[in-house]
């Protein structure tokens, strides 16, 4: 699991610009899935709603500085109770004072590219301005090192001494030990600075300008406008968005060097002829789209990631699916590899409390590439922190995607006539039974205005807890 990996950014998704080569290996032997979405555009409500099953408001994962309850069950407490060993390497972003969640070995942690603190860096109550020093991201953009690089070639040590380890067991006999390891790399993630023979790969004056780079601030919703002012946008040069864009580039090929490294000890070991590998990002990256860099945003860039799964011993696969899935799913996924008991949608359930939200991938990923197979008919994603005034949903169904800002604005986009999102079809009379269709989905199994409620108490409290976010959380 890399981390803001837009699956726009990847020549698996057609980017004749970015070199993906370990994604291309994968997707040629594996399954890739071409409509594949994080459950919420923001590190820890996405990895956490990734480790659990469940949409964020249920386990009120709210932004990045929410602590995933010790007693919420995660996939990787259910496949440790089924006898694997559990082994995660580098970034999972846990807040507090529990890092583990259900893995049994942390190779690396992630305190050098993630804050650990119990606080919150944005409330509603809050005006909006310029956060400190995100404008100096632009600055530093090029060619270079620092603690995020070392930490992903830590990532890479440990996860091929552990594979090694693992394969030497093999070698030795006996029963063995079935495992899943969790390889989270930082990159592509800011600061936007990589290896030089990575940066050299994309020259800024052969970069591609995003699309609406340079949108005026009038023509945003709502929520893009803050989030454009939150983070310093206004007024980026032309210049600077071709660095950016170049070193955001550099990066995502330096991470598919890295991860190709395990693939590569993967085949050296003979781990692959029993092994799944998974590729995903927690989330994307806007990358100048709408004059928008990060993440925060259900535009397509923020919210549609990449996945690709190989199975063992199916060579030369290369199918592609286009149904709608979740980073939901891949929990459920997980735990049907490992035939691990889990509750997931579709499955007896003992409680509302304890079912996952997802659907196990195994039926697509067992189909013949032309199979059509029984599924849901939407995706979702939820969004309460960063920019946000109140609580934000996004469905995805068919061509359409609905946007809602509970209490201030809707947005309805055509995805196959408007990919890049410029027209809001929410006020056409014409599209008012589409609309109607969609936020009857939305609101089903979601109250805004018991989450709003929610929310500020969360803020507030940790706000309080945090005094006012002067002071490190001890852990």
């Amino acid at each position: 699991m890399s981390d803001e990996h837009s699956a726009e950014f990847s020549s698996i998704y057609g980017n004749t610009v970015v070199q993906t080569p370990t994604l291309d290996r994968l997707a040629r032997d594996g399954v890739t899935f071409d409509n594949a979405y994080c459950a919420s555009p923001l590190c820890v409500p996405a990895r956490m709603s990734f480790m659990t099953g469940k949409h964020v408001h249920r386990e009120e994962i709210w932004d990045n500085g929410v602590p995933l309850r010790s007693d919420a069950i995660t996939w990787a407490h259910r496949l440790a109770n089924a006898g694997y060993n559990t082994a995660l390497s580098g970034k999972m972003h846990f807040i507090g004072p529990d890092q583990y969640h259900g893995f049994e070995e942390i190779l690396v942690r992630d305190d050098t590219v993630c804050a650990k603190n119990i606080e919150v860096d944005f409330r509603w109550a809050d005006d909006v301005s310029p956060r400190p020093n995100s404008r100096a991201r632009f600055d530093a953009a090029g060619a270079g090192g620092g603690t995020h690089i070392d930490h992903d070639r830590a990532v890479t040590k440990t996860c091929l001494e552990y594979l090694e380890q693992r394969s030497a067991e093999n070698r030795a006999g006996g029963d063995q030990q079935p495992f899943i390891l969790c390889a989270g790399y930082n990159s592509p993630h800011f600061p936007l600075i990589v290896p030089d023979d990575y940066y050299s790969l994309y020259h800024p004056e052969a970069v591609d300008l995003p699309v609406a780079w340079d949108q005026p601030l009038e023509e945003l919703g709502p929520h893009q406008q803050r989030l454009k002012t939150l983070f310093g946008l206004e007024g980026l040069t032309e210049e600077q968005v071709r660095r950016a864009r170049a070193a955001y580039f550099g990066l995502i090929t330096w991470m598919d060097h890295e991860a190709g490294l395990l693939v590569d000890k993967l085949e050296e070991t003979g781990l692959i002829d029993n092994t799944v590998i998974i590729y995903t990002a927690d989330h994307g990256d806007m990358a100048g789209t709408h004059g928008l860099w990060w993440k925060s945003s259900f535009y397509e860039q923020a919210v549609h990631v990449p996945l690709v799964i190989k199975m063992p011993g199916e060579p030369d696969r290369g199918s592609r699916r286009s149904e709608l899935v979740s980073h939901l799913d891949l929990s459920a996924t997980l735990l049907e590899f490992a035939e691990a008991p889990y509750v997931g949608a579709g499955a007896p359930k003992v409680s509302e409390e304890d079912s996952m939200d997802g659907i196990s991938l195994l039926p697509i990923l067992q189909a013949q590439p032309n199979d059509r197979v029984a599924w849901r008919d939407h995706v979702i994603s939820e969004y309460y922190a960063q920019g946000s005034r109140n609580p934000m949903r996004m469905i995805r169904q068919g061509n359409h995607k609905l946007n809602i800002y509970h209490g201030e604005t809707i947005e309805l986009f055509d995805l196959v006539e408007d990919p890049y999102e410029m027209v809001n079809l929410a006020g056409y009379f014409e599209q008012s039974t589409r609309l109607k269709e969609l936020k009857k989905i939305a609101y089903e199994d979601w109250n805004p205005d018991e989450i709003d409620t929610k929310v500020r108490r969360s803020q507030f409290e940790r706000w309080i807890i945090n005094n006012g976010n002067r002071r490190e959380y001890l852990h």
